[in-house]
């Protein structure tokens, strides 16, 4: 087996074996088409992980109309999210904006460092319960379904 010894090998072999491992594709779900918001709510299931209580993924939310969203006026969003899924609270580590008119996306900042708990009934609200739903393993969804059997 040959060493590369040169940096530009190394980084060449380093970019082409990137660019075989697999990606995931964004595989987005609408979980509620009018929320009492009148917006669309969607998951990406492929995003979707969890350890414990926490639930990691995407969601998408698309007004009816545009609404002002951190000084833009937006169509709707996307946003990555860790849920806690005990305490029904989410935490944003990233988030972009859409904008009407097939203008480019916007990145929104995230201001708050602290778990936010959605208003009953928001999209918010709606996108929590999904991810966390999601986020359940095949056993504790069995469980809950043998729960509403008896």
């Amino acid at each position: 087996m040959a060493v590369l010894t040169s940096s530009l090998a190394r980084g060449i072999f380093l970019s082409v074996w990137l660019l075989a491992l697999p990606s995931a594709a964004a595989q987005w779900h609408v979980i509620s088409l009018h929320t009492d918001a009148g917006s669309t709510v969607s998951l990406d299931s492929a995003s979707v992980s969890s350890k414990d209580y926490i639930a990691n993924g995407w969601v998408r939310i698309e007004y009816q109309a545009p609404r002002m969203r951190d000084g833009q006026n937006l169509t709707g969003y996307v946003a990555q999210w860790q849920a806690n899924c005990q305490s029904l609270t989410y935490w944003t580590t990233d988030s972009f904006g859409f904008r009407p008119k097939g203008q480019d996306s916007v990145r929104l900042y995230i201001t708050s460092q602290e778990w936010q708990s959605p208003m009953p009934g928001s999209d918010e609200a709606v996108a929590l319960t999904a991810l966390c739903d999601d986020a359940k393993s095949w056993i504790d969804k069995a469980v809950d379904k043998a729960g509403e059997l008896f």
